[in-house]
């Protein structure tokens, strides 16, 4: 169980035991303010100031059914998520790559904990898509002067529960060396209270994971959900198994290209549901393009549009985000991408 204070907030990370396609995420953990309930429900559980527990959210996911399952969304620079699906891998990043001095605070690379030594890598999502919506993709960088389509950000939303089991793939391919720590982000912190935590005894992995969990309350607005990748130093790549080193000796500082082996019965494909476009930024009413937004909008995407259709074997919801717009009426995208379907070629 979870201890709280007035001065400290240790989380738990359990072993995430439910059935997904008859196998066991046994090398996946979870925070306790991530519940999965028995009913297949799952409570997320925030926290803000002075350590008070905000209202949980209940999200509800169904393994024999389509509908109401649980997302995660991920923002991404297209080149890599393509490069990602391609090559059947995630890109995890050292958190020293992450922006907000705040941020790293508690990060030393190789981790020092008790005689052993750690290396932590980072996959940063959010558990919203709506609340959300605008300050995350101008947090990912979208704007008017984004023309190349390798370049451009989409939201890509995962199965929660096929993501844990590709993770789960991950760690048997490389021996179970790798193991996933799955924090809903704590924005219950200020500055003063981030930079006089006093970190110098840290026993445990959890304790460790649990202040790269941190964040200020400024940044609650996210409803981030982190995932590390964690392996021991000496485990790892000090091993003769070419498996167990593979594109991570060159790589360790910021990097962590996993894999899931060409065995794997599941691709990273499988586990995307849905992959958003970034919207246009809006024009005033006074401009003359104000009254053919939707329409500029999806012209300025339709080139990615058309790349994220081949990117998948099989069908995938590729969809336009609507942000600054009511109007759904897509109808002209759809003939323009029926002729390509049936002709290979785009006409406009």
């Amino acid at each position: 169980m979870a201890i709280t204070s007035k001065n400290k907030r240790y989380l738990d990370f359990t072993p995430m035991l439910f059935h997904i396609f008859n196998n066991e995420c046994s090398h996946v953990y979870c925070s306790d303010r991530l519940q999965h309930n028995a009913d297949g429900t799952f409570d997320i559980s925030a926290y803000h100031s002075d350590y008070k527990t905000l209202e949980p959210r209940k999200y509800t996911i169904h393994y024999d059914q389509k509908k109401h399952r649980f997302y995660v969304n991920r923002y991404i620079r297209f080149r890599y998520f393509k490069n990602e699906i391609l090559n059947n891998k995630l890109f995890f990043i050292s958190p020293l790559l992450w922006k907000d001095p705040y941020e790293t605070v508690f990060f030393e690379n190789n981790m020092q904990i008790g005689n052993d030594k750690y290396n932590v890598w980072c996959i940063c999502t959010t558990y919203e898509s709506v609340f959300n919506e605008e300050s995350a993709w101008k947090r990912s960088g979208v704007g008017l002067d984004i023309c190349n389509t390798d370049d451009k950000i989409v939201r890509v939303s995962y199965h929660f529960d096929k993501f844990c089991e590709l993770l789960e793939q991950i760690s048997g391919f490389y021996q179970n060396k790798v193991e996933f720590y799955i924090s809903i982000i704590d924005y219950s912190q200020s500055k003063d209270t981030l930079i006089k935590k006093n970190v110098s005894q840290i026993k445990s992995l959890d304790e460790y994971l649990n202040l790269l969990s941190l964040k200020r309350k400024a940044f609650f607005y996210e409803y981030e959900m982190r995932i590390f990748a964690v392996v021991k130093d000496k485990d790892f790549y000090n091993n003769n198994d070419k498996n167990s080193t593979r594109n991570c000796e060159d790589k360790v500082n910021e990097l962590f290209e996993a894999e899931l082996g060409n065995n794997s019965p599941l691709k990273l494909s499988d586990a995307v549901f849905s992959v958003t476009m970034p919207p246009l930024e809006p024009f005033k009413r006074t401009d003359v393009r104000f009254e053919i937004y939707d329409k500029l909008q999806d012209l300025d995407n339709l080139d990615l549009r058309v790349q994220l259709k081949k990117l998948f074997s099989t069908p995938r919801i590729v969809q336009q985000s609507r942000l600054y717009t009511s109007n759904q009426d897509s109808s002209w995208v759809g003939k323009i991408m029926k002729n390509y379907k049936q002709h290979g070629e785009v006409k406009i």
